[in-house]
């Protein structure tokens, strides 16, 4: 774009000729073609053909209102909505109906580039990454040994933080998931004794062994060594789709927490703080009995008793009856997550 530089201009800006008295400002060839580019190009950048025949006036407003609709947010933003809505790709006779939001809380399932231009290829290169953002951040992940027996390949990871953290949360991600059918994978960039690069599905996680295994058809043997393996989160072996996961039920939590068990990308089942639970005696004031074995926990003498299970939970006097139920839940507001993906195509 660029103001007009044609004759008779007044500080580039356009003047109006005053017919016997003055020459307006020349119309040129280089002040408008910028001008109709700049408009095709809105149009032909949300990929619609320009009209020729001039019967249709309203392209350039469509393709802002498409171009808006689409980038409202980041690809890959998560959001709530407190209705469910179903996907419907870009309509320029009802604008108000596109959405392309992805919802989270319907199922897992496998979605194809032909569909998500925009967010398959986004996904696809989502890796799994210690402390993702800050110091110490770690994307790939070492594997000290390899061995194949029987078809089933195992890769054993460097004792260090960064592997047992991503390790943990990805069998923590295996349990809330219910078992390794259709879950997550692992890829090899480069061939690792006699295993193959490519991407596997993984069928075994072992936190405390740091192993992880999956099937390769390919000669027994094993090794020590040096190598390199990552986690991408949303591949599918021997697939070009993108695997999104349900997270029905589930709250988001921020990643890098203290204890680096909050990975990005991975999902956790709810839980308790740690805590004990004493007994205190009626018949004697201030007397606190140990709950199990030698009378742990006793300020006075140590008595010996076991409690098997504590059924009751009533309150403490202050902070009124305590709720109870499957999980442990924050304060929170019930609606459906969705994940954008910008562009859908039926």
């Amino acid at each position: 774009m660029r103001r007009t530089t044609g004759a008779g201009h007044v500080a580039n800006e356009f003047v109006d000729e005053v017919p016997g008295v003055s020459q307006g400002t020349t119309v040129d060839a280089p002040w408008l073609n910028p001008v109709q580019e700049e408009l095709c190009a809105v149009v032909e950048s949300e990929g619609e053909s320009l009209d020729g025949t001039g019967a249709i006036t309203d392209q350039v407003w469509k393709a802002i209102a498409k171009r808006v609709a689409q980038r409202s947010k980041p690809l890959g933003e998560l959001f709530f909505l407190q209705d469910h809505r179903a996907v419907s790709e870009w309509n320029d006779a009802d604008p108000d109906a596109y959405f392309a939001g992805v919802c989270l809380d319907d199922g897992d399932k496998d979605i194809a580039v032909a569909n998500y231009p925009d967010l398959v290829p986004y996904l696809l290169t989502r890796v799994l990454t210690y402390k993702e953002g800050v110091a110490g951040e770690q994307s790939t992940h070492n594997v000290t040994t390899w061995a194949v027996a029987g078809g089933v390949a195992t890769l054993t990871f460097a004792n260090l933080a960064p592997e047992i953290a991503v390790l943990t949360a990805l069998l923590e991600d295996k349990e809330v998931h219910g078992g390794y059918a259709s879950w997550r994978s692992i890829t090899l960039a480069g061939a690792i004794g006699n295993i193959l690069a490519g991407t596997y599905a993984i069928t075994e996680v072992n936190a405390v062994a740091r192993t992880v295994k999956f099937a390769a058809v390919v000669g027994n043997g094993g090794a020590g060594g040096a190598w390199t393996v990552q986690f991408f989160t949303h591949k599918v072996a021997g697939s070009a789709t993108a695997r999104v996961f349900q997270r029905a039920g589930g709250a988001i939590m921020s990643a890098n927490d203290p204890d680096n068990e909050a990975v990005p990308g991975l999902r956790r089942r709810d839980r308790g703080q740690g805590h004990a639970h004493y007994v205190r005696t009626n018949n004697s004031a201030g007397a606190v009995l140990g709950i199990a074995g030698s009378g742990a926990g006793s300020t006075e003498a140590a008595i010996n008793f076991t409690i098997n299970r504590a059924l009751d939970v009533t309150t403490d006097g202050t902070n009124g009856t305590p709720r109870t139920g499957k999980s442990t839940d924050p304060r929170n507001i019930t609606a459906h997550l969705y994940v954008w993906a910008r562009t859908y195509i039926a």
